[in-house]
Parts: C-alpha cells; structure tokens; sequence
C-alpha cells in the first residue's frame, strides 16, 4: 500500500508485503517441537532466509513410529524457519521445509497404517509483539506422497491444524488444511500431491496484550496418516503465516506531536489515518514551489513513516492478501521443483505391479511424420493423447490409469483409412473395463489413403451420461451417393461410437435409421474439421476426411 506518490520530493510510506528492517536473531527457547510426543533437540543453527530470524536443522532420526530425514542433505535439508516480526510491516511466519517422513518398518505392499502427530509451538514476542489490531492467519503446504512401486496411495492423509493463545484467550486459527483420506488408486506420485492452501482469516479480534501488543503462542499440529511404506515429502513446505491488521474504517488518530506539525501546514489537517492519503498529497502539491513548507514536509513524511511501520498495521484486506501472497510463493516455489523431478523422470513411476496402463500401439503402412490422436474417457483420463510417429511406421505410448471403464478411440486423420484395430479382442468401437493390475494392449493400424478416395467417419453420440456403465445400442445408417453403402455403429458404456467409410469423392448423403427408443436431436458434417454443414447433398472432394455426428436423446 503506497499512501504517496513522488510529488516534488521522494516520498514513501510503508507498504503492507515488506519484511521490515535487518531482523535480530532469536533464541530458540520460545520454539518447541515434538514428534508423537518425542522433543526434537533442534541444536544445529541453520542459515536463514530473508523474513526469518529463527531458523533450526531437525537431526535425521526415528521418533515415534516414523523416520524424519532430509530431502536433499546438501540443498533441502529438514529444518524449521521461524520468522518473528514485530514491526506493522511483517508478519509472523512459521514454516516445515525439506522433509521426508517413512514409516518404521513397514514392509512395501502392505496395508500397516502408521500415524504420526507433529507440534510445532512458538511465542511470538520480538520486540513486545505485533502491533494492536486484530490477528489473521493463514495456511499453506506443499509436498508430495511418494509410494513405493507395489503401492499406491489409497489411505494416506494430511491434515494441518493451529491453535492460538492470546494472553490466555485460546483460539482456532481457523479452518485449517486437510487433504482427506486419498481414496483411488494411482501409478502417478504426483496425484499424490498435498499442496493446498487456506486463504488467510482474522481469527482474534482486538489482539491487543503484553502493553497492547499482540504476542500470541502459536501451536501448528501436524497429522499424518500413512498407509503401507508410502513417504511423504515436504519438499518445499508447510507454512502458516499471520500478522495484525485494522479494520478499513477504524479512525486512528495520528501521534499528538506528528498532529501538531501537520496544524503547522494546514490548520485544518484531519486527525485520522484514512484520511492521511488524500492530505500528503494535497499538501505536496500545494507546496511545491515552497522551500521550507516542503523541508517540513518531508520531515513529517520521515516522522509518520517510523510511526506507522512500528504502530500501525494495514488494513485486513491488505494483510490477508499478504498472507496469502507469501504462501503462495510457496506453492509456486512446490510447484517449480515438481515440474523438475518430471522433467528427470524421477516422479512419473513406470507402469507398477498393482497399477492398471493402456498401451496405445499406432502402425502405419509407410513411414511418416503424422501424429494422430486418440480419446481416452474413463475414471482417471479424460482428455485426447497424442502419438508423433517422427519419420517411423510404428510408435507406442503407455498410459497409467486407475481401474474401471473406458472408451477408446482414433480421431480420423486426413489422408489415412484406419484399416484394423487390434485390443484383446475389442472392435474399433472399444469399451475397455480395466481392474487393478490390468495392462491392456491396443494397436490401431492405418494405411495411406489413395487419392481417388476420402473418408467418412459416421460418430454417434447419446445425450445420456451413465459413466462408462451404458448398455450398448447399435444404429443403422444410409449413405446414398456414387456408392450406396449401410454402415451401423455401436455405442460403448460412455454413450459413443464410431464407424469409418471409405468412399470416392462425390455428393453424399447421411441418413440415421429410426430407432424405436431413442430420437435424433442433432447432427451435421465437417469436412476436413471446417465449418458445420447438413447432412445432406455433402459434398466430398478426393482424399478428404469427413465426420458426421448424430447426437440421439431417449425417447
């Protein structure tokens, strides 16, 4: 928040966001941690960053049920950052970093539950506390579940809770994280993941102790469930952040000595903070020109600005926001350092023992570098894959999915005829019902189209949605042209289907057969994926690649 701008000479004022002047470090009596009751002896001082003054190694070691250790020991060691601020301008930040909790003993592939309870508890008290005003707080964590190869994630949570002791005034800080008991099985780490924030809320009203400073004992309790040998990685964190902040409307009147020098420049001055903004500004530009009401300004600029970073919070909107920045560069921060492990192939597990895949296998008659697509609807996959064939006549890719129903199929590529589709024993319609374990293998074959022909592609589609469970339904078809043909198309437990007609070029009509229990409500044709058009009188140039959809509703 910038109450001036540059009118003459340099003003400033402080700015909610800013970590205030070079921070004293702290002892680290007012820091306690424990981890299912076992104190954690955080002996080992660790550097810190800025916006931090107490910061602490946790040594390696096995306490309670699991063993704590570093996530990198060279770059990302576990430790715990403490950032106790007592000037308007700061906030108070609490925050686990780099890591990683195993359960003891537990052998890969079991279902042995294992709990852990973490406490993390500090007195914010540097400096007397906060400033007086109300108190908000907000959450964050970033990490990941990483899973042995036999496993999965099912059963395993995280939940993050805090709790706030204001001079014997207990609150929650409010709702907190959790990231409930992950339910669907997964050969992806990165579904997985427990990044997730709380945007921040005043939990204490007119937190105003200790010579009307605020100085709460802050307590974050961390609750970890895990199941089998899975590892959790806080690999850049779980952060909690709060600080002091005023309502927008509250009037708080300016310092009786500041007011006298404001009477100085105007005797009409207003004795209110909200009202300071507008009157710098009309005062800078009044005394522009005039060099000793201006030196006088800028000594009240330098006065008010020494007040209001030590007295005066910004408003709770402005706090929040704060907050909720920093935890996000959290997240962000999480979010980087995933994309990296992608990127090295250290998160993306192979297909697993216990997981299910797709193998989509495209064969062409001659090489080329077409990529054709494919949509994959069911459980865990909604979305079209790709497969580039770089200058080869066969390419493979290998998809993890969770087990139940799907639907695969090729979307028609101009200038080649799927001639053949091979998927234990599907049809080129394929409805796919995966269990755990399940590896289906699919190979689409394609030959080069020749130029005298093109191809029509008849989809259907049922406005009904039944999640992969629809009963399949066969509708017959007319093509009326230079040839006359009567295709049909079958539908698969996601209401869709597929046919595809080579046909030489000409004018042609679709016609969908009457069905007795479901209506047409809407179909046209695209030709070479332009613009819809009827399905009457189409007309299809040589080598073309056309698709008409019949969209049907029940009756």
């Amino acid at each position: 928040m910038n109450y001036l701008r540059r009118i003459g000479v340099q003003l400033s004022l402080w700015f909610i966001g800013a970590m205030g002047a070079l921070l004293t470090p702290l002892s680290a009596q007012a820091l306690t941690v424990t981890i299912d009751g076992r104190a954690v002896q955080l002996t080992n001082v660790a550097p810190c960053p800025s916006g931090y003054n107490l910061c602490r190694f946790i040594p390696p070691g096995t306490y309670g049920k699991f063993t704590v250790g570093d996530v990198n020991v060279t770059s990302n060691k576990a430790r715990i950052l403490i950032g106790d601020n007592s000037t308007a301008g700061s906030l108070d930040l609490m925050k686990l970093t780099g890591i990683k909790f195993t359960p003891v003993g537990v052998t890969a592939g079991t279902t042995t539950t294992t709990t852990a309870t973490i406490v993390v508890t500090h007195t914010y008290n540097a400096g007397g506390g906060n400033p007086a005003g109300d108190y908000a707080w907000g959450y964050g964590m970033a990490g990941y579940l990483d899973p042995p190869s036999n496993e999965n994630i099912v059963g395993d949570q995280l939940k993050q809770t805090g709790q706030g002791n204001f001079a014997g005034k207990i609150a929650a800080l409010g709702l907190g994280l959790d990231t409930g008991k992950f339910a669907t099985p997964t050969t992806l780490n990165l579904n997985g993941s427990v990044t997730k924030s709380r945007a921040a809320t005043v939990v204490m009203p007119a937190c105003n102790t200790g010579s009307n400073r605020c100085a709460p004992t802050i307590t974050q309790t961390f609750t970890l469930t895990m199941t089998g040998a899975d590892t959790l990685v806080l690999s850049d964190s779980a952060i909690a952040c709060g600080g002091t902040c005023r309502q927008a409307d509250a009037v708080i009147p300016i310092p009786p000595l500041l007011y006298q020098l404001m009477l100085k420049l105007d005797p009409q001055a207003p004795n209110d903070i909200n009202q300071l903004p507008k009157w710098l500004a009309d005062m800078g530009e009044k005394y522009l020109k005039n060099k000793q009401q201006k030196e006088l300004l800028a000594q009240l600029i330098k006065a008010l600005n020494k007040w209001l970073a030590a007295s005066v919070p910004g408003t709770c909107a402005q706090v929040q926001t704060a907050i909720d920045e920093i935890i996000e560069d959290d997240v962000e921060a999480h979010e980087a350092y995933i994309a990296t492990l992608a990127a090295l192939g250290e998160l993306f597990a192979p297909a697993e023992p216990g997981g299910s895949t797709i193998t989509i296998r495209k064969e062409t008659s001659e090489a080329t570098s077409d990529s054709f697509q494919f949509t994959l609807i069911g459980p865990s996959a909604s979305a079209d894959e790709t497969i580039d064939m770089e200058g080869q006549t066969s390419r493979v890719i290998v998809i993890p999915v969770e087990p139940g129903n799907y639907s695969l199929t090729e979307i028609p590529r101009a200038g080649w005829d799927l001639t053949n589709v091979t998927c234990s024993g599907g049809q080129i319609n394929l409805s796919l019902n995966l269990a755990l374990g399940d590896n289906v293998d699919c190979t689409f074959t394609n030959s080069l189209a020749s130029a005298s022909n093109a191809v029509l592609h008849i989809e259907k589609e049922l406005s009904t949605s039944c999640g992969g469970s629809c009963a399949p339904v066969t509708f017959g078809f007319q093509i009326v042209g230079p040839p006359n043909s009567t295709p049909s198309v079958t539908t698969d437990g996601f209401g869709r289907g597929i046919t595809s007609v080579p046909v030489p070029a000409g004018t042609y009509s679709v016609i969908e057969d009457t069905h007795s229990s479901f209506g047409l409500q809407n179909s046209f044709c695209s030709v070479d994926g332009g613009a819809p058009v009827p399905t009457m009188d189409v007309v299809i140039p040589s080598g073309a690649s056309v698709t008409c959809i019949f969209v049907n509703e029940p009756l």
